[in-house]
């Protein structure tokens, strides 16, 4: 059984999705993914990130898991960002208090 993901309706969708299965080296391989999708009439967005591979051997079945790091990236940049507009605020607001004291 497999989850694909759905036509872009209007309203919100997040679940996850499998593949379709593949045989590679004499095993079954199948994706694993989380999607998100957001709806509007006339348009939409679809977010998908890779989280994990299923490896069938016979009757034994291993999930390996797969580390985003462009995830983590992505999230270190926009942490960054806040942090240097927070600064940038800070420093302005401290720069206009000391002229208002020596006024």
């Amino acid at each position: 059984m497999q989850k694909r993901l759905r036509t872009p309706g209007t309203g919100w969708h997040i679940g996850k999705t499998r593949g379709k299965p593949f045989t590679a080296f004499g095993r079954q391989v199948v994706s694993i993914g989380l999607a998100a999708q957001a709806g509007w009439p006339g348009g939409g967005f679809t977010w998908h990130r890779p989280v994990g591979v299923e490896v069938r051997h016979g009757d034994n079945v291993r999930r390996l898991a797969i580390h985003d790091v462009t995830l983590e990236a992505i999230v270190s940049i926009v942490m960054a960002g806040i942090a240097v507009a927070i600064s940038t605020m800070l420093w302005q607001r401290w720069r206009q208090t000391g002229k208002r004291d020596k006024s």
